[in-house]
C-alpha cells in the first residue's frame, strides 16, 4: 500500500509575503490509517517509470484539504544521487488558496530553478521499495500572482530550519522496483 512521510513547511523570510512558516507534516497510507491518531487521511498518488539509466518519478500528497506539494518529472539515477541535469521537473505546491509552482532539479534553488531535490535514495524497507529526497525552495512563485514567492524548507521556525531542506519518503510507489544493484539496505 502507498505510503507517505513528507515533512516540509512553507514560509517566506526572503521575500516577506507572508506571517510566518506554515508547518506541513504528512504521514500515512493513502485514503487509509494516518500516522497520527485523529488526524486526517492523506490523500496522494505516486507513478515511476523505470529506464536502463534513470528514474522518472512523479508524486503528489495531501493532507486535510487547504494544502498539498507535488513533484512532476522527477529524473534521477537508477542508484539514487542527484537528479539528472535538464530534465522536465517541477514541484507545485498549494497553500490555502494560492497554488505555487516551479521547475527542480539537482542546483542549488535560483530564479530559473526555484527548487533544489537532494540526496535521493532508493531502498528496500522490509520489502516495500522506498524512495527518500530532500527538497529545498526559494523564489516559487504565485501561480496567480508571480511577484508573490514561498520558500519551501525544514519544519520549524529560525534560521536553522530556514536554512534545512525538508523531508519525502514515499514507499510503495507504482513501478518502483528494487533489487541490490538499484537499491541500498534500509538505513
Amino acid at each position: 500500500m502507498l505510503f507517505a512521510a513528507i515533512q516540509y513547511a512553507t514560509r517566506c523570510e526572503a521575500t516577506l509575503g507572508c506571517a510566518g512558516p506554515v508547518n506541513h507534516d504528512i504521514c500515512g497510507f493513502d485514503r487509509a490509517e494516518p500516522c497520527g491518531e485523529g488526524e486526517p487521511s492523506v490523500s496522494m498518488s505516486c507513478t515511476t517509470v523505470e529506464g536502463d539509466a534513470t528514474r522518472l518519478i512523479s508524486f503528489s500528497a495531501q493532507q486535510g484539504g487547504d494544502s498539498s506539494i507535488a513533484v512532476a518529472d522527477l529524473a534521477v539515477p537508477v542508484t539514487g544521487g542527484t537528479p539528472t541535469p535538464g530534465g522536465s521537473c517541477r514541484v507545485t505546491v498549494q497553500e490555502g488558496a494560492s497554488t505555487y509552482s516551479g521547475s527542480c532539479g539537482g542546483d542549488a534553488p535560483s530564479e530559473a530553478q526555484p527548487c533544489q531535490i537532494s540526496n535521493v535514495e532508493f531502498y528496500d524497507d522490509r520489502g516495500n521499495p522506498t524512495v527518500s529526497a530532500r527538497i529545498s525552495c526559494r523564489f516559487l512563485a504565485s501561480e496567480a500572482s508571480p511577484d508573490l514567492e514561498i520558500e519551501v524548507t525544514d519544519l520549524g521556525a529560525g534560521p536553522g530550519a530556514a536554512g534545512t531542506a525538508g523531508r519525502i519518503r514515499i514507499a510503495n510507489c507504482p513501478g518502483l522496483t528494487c533489487s541490490p544493484e538499484t537499491c541500498s539496505p534500509a538505513p
